[in-house]
């Protein structure tokens, strides 16, 4: 008899700590949806205002306000050939191993 009742005593005991449990992962688990809820808005602002502020029409207009921008040149175009090449520079030598210069 003694035995029932110690086992009926554990058992409420046992059942209160899963409830209480159970109750704590749900609270942790209602603010974690919350957390998802703000932060998906949150991404749905940013993405919106990301939008906004590359539109290409909207950075033409400001190249043109803040930059002195002007249309490329023919003489301003070659060809990898017509490219000097660099000297050793000896000071770096200490710091890093100088590559070979080989000419084309």
């Amino acid at each position: 008899m003694l035995a029932s009742m110690v086992t009926l005593i554990g058992s409420a005991f046992g059942l209160y700590a899963i409830k209480y449990d159970t109750r704590l992962a749900l609270e942790r688990t209602r603010g974690l949806e919350r957390q998802i809820a703000e932060t998906t808005a949150k991404l749905a602002i940013l993405t919106a205002e990301e939008a906004a502020l590359t539109r290409p029409e909207r950075i033409e207009t400001l190249s043109r306000r803040h930059l002195d921008l002007q249309p490329m040149q023919p003489a301003q175009l070659a060809i990898v050939a017509d490219l000097p090449w660099r000297t050793p520079d000896l000071s770096s030598q200490a710091t890093a191993p100088a590559l070979p210069v080989v000419p084309p």
